[in-house]
């Protein structure tokens, strides 16, 4: 049950991040100039408030859960961000404060080993040269596998992601970026986003993610669809997430 909901909530979470490389290195993170970041670029105290939609399917029933995410920027880093992230589902609350991630996206841990390499990567039609950065993390519980193209001329600049988690709870995912200039409804305000796909796979369930992100934002998430199926039973959840309120400091 614990695993389930686990796979559940990183795919609530998946695209909120926050979500995206031969010399060796145990020291610094993936760096990239910060006003490149969806977090980055904005000021201490820039805040994103994210409504979502869960639908859960089964026994022939269906429910519903609504859960507000507030997201805010705490400090920008030499080689990351500081965020903390208020999350409330009816009367519960939980909140987790002053969390380090690395630009992409990965939550900083001194143990991560990382290889930098070059690569390319076909966005709607066209290539684009990008360094590869690849980040492994061991420790007791299975190792963490993380591979991220960064192209450093081209917004959004992280265009692709492979993150692969061993142990008793393996699971696979890729992130991808679709479309580079897509316009979105945000807020009442046309908004050119950018539109990406993200595939997670555990055990038994799957998921995919149609998101879209703006710059502009604190955090870049202006809205998703997910939908989690399991190989025998179908559909088992629907997750929309939409921005309801936001405050962006330059």
């Amino acid at each position: 049950m614990g695993a389930r909901r686990d796979f559940l909530m990183r795919c609530l979470l998946n695209s909120l991040g926050l979500l995206v490389c031969s010399f060796i290195t145990n020291t610094l993170a993936v760096e990239i100039p910060p006003e490149q970041h969806p977090w980055g670029r904005f000021q201490p105290d820039s805040w994103s408030r994210v409504r979502v939609v869960s639908e859960t399917f089964g026994g022939g029933k269906s429910s519903s859960e609504i859960t507000i995410i507030t997201t805010t920027l705490v400090s920008v880093e030499e080689d990351g961000v500081v965020l903390t992230r208020e999350t409330k589902t009816g009367d519960e609350e939980a909140r987790e404060e002053n969390v380090k991630y690395d630009w992409d996206g990965s939550k900083s841990d001194p143990k991560t080993q990382e290889k930098y390499s070059l690569g390319e990567v076909d966005v709607d039609g066209k290539t684009y040269a990008c360094q590869t950065h690849i980040r492994t993390t061991k420790d007791g519980f299975g190792d963490r596998y993380v591979k991220s193209w960064y192209s450093p001329d081209q917004s959004p600049y992280f265009l692709k992601q492979l993150t692969r988690l061993s142990g008793k709870s393996p699971e696979t995912t890729s992130m991808r970026v679709l479309r580079l200039a897509v316009t979105q409804t945000v807020l009442d305000k046309p908004v050119v986003c950018w539109q990406s796909e993200t595939r997670l796979s555990g055990l038994s369930d799957k998921s995919m993610t149609t998101s879209y992100h703006s710059m502009d934002v604190p955090g870049g998430l202006v809205s998703s669809e997910a939908e989690v199926l399991h190989p025998q039973q179908g559909t088992k959840r629907r997750i929309r997430r939409e921005l309801i309120e936001y405050e962006a400091i330059r």
